[in-house]
């Protein structure tokens, strides 16, 4: 956006003019007697203030973040980082490779993937047609519920802890046709909700 001032002051009136070359906003403040040198600086800044503020709001500046995008690429880079670890710390796989790749910073977000991918998925699936219309990440994912199901201990079934509401996160609907995910980001929300209500519970003898 660039902007184009003018300033005309005349002996009985003065103008100022701001147009932006696009031609899409134009504002003018005029007066019918002399400004002064100060007044007509805190106009000009006053109306700059408010063009630009317009200009932002509008569709003329273009979506530069786009939330469903973003809930996507977020998702499909934390679940393509926990399949990547999964093959390179398994048993079996070369430890000079695994090495070069830990050293290289190829695992860097490990971490992070491991604490919040669930949270991308539910928000990515959360818009329009879902993971039904991101087939890539949907595949992907597919891929690494299965692969963490399989490893899972055999256990009971698990339920959330009393005073949850015995209930999980709302979005988790959305993935309800597609079974093993389903199956196992239920598991992996019920799991988490379970460890953080056991860290609140007091200690015996008030330790």
């Amino acid at each position: 956006m660039c902007l184009v001032l003018n300033c005309l002051p005349t002996k009985s009136s003065s103008c100022i003019n701001l147009s932006s070359k696009s031609g899409k906003i134009q504002h003018s403040l005029s007066s019918t007697s002399p400004l002064s040198s100060k007044s007509l600086l805190v106009a000009l800044l006053w109306r700059a203030k408010v063009m630009f503020g317009s200009y932002l709001q509008s569709p003329a500046s273009g979506p530069f973040i786009q939330q469903p995008q973003v809930s996507y690429e977020q998702s499909l880079i934390c679940v393509s980082c926990l399949l990547s670890g999964l093959n390179v710390f398994q048993q079996g796989h070369d430890e000079n490779d695994r090495f070069r790749r830990v050293l290289r910073g190829l695992h860097g977000l490990h971490l992070y993937a491991n604490e919040y991918w669930t949270q991308h998925l539910l928000t990515a699936a959360s818009y329009g047609a879902g993971l039904h219309s991101l087939p890539n990440l949907l595949e992907l994912t597919e891929t690494l519920c299965k692969s963490l199901q399989s490893r899972r201990m055999t256990s009971p079934e698990l339920t959330p802890p009393p005073g949850s509401g015995s209930k999980l996160d709302t979005r988790l609907t959305t993935l309800e046709m597609y079974p093993p995910v389903y199956e196992y980001i239920k598991f992996e929300l019920t799991c988490r909700l379970n460890s953080k209500a056991e860290r609140h519970v007091p200690a015996a003898n008030g330790f």
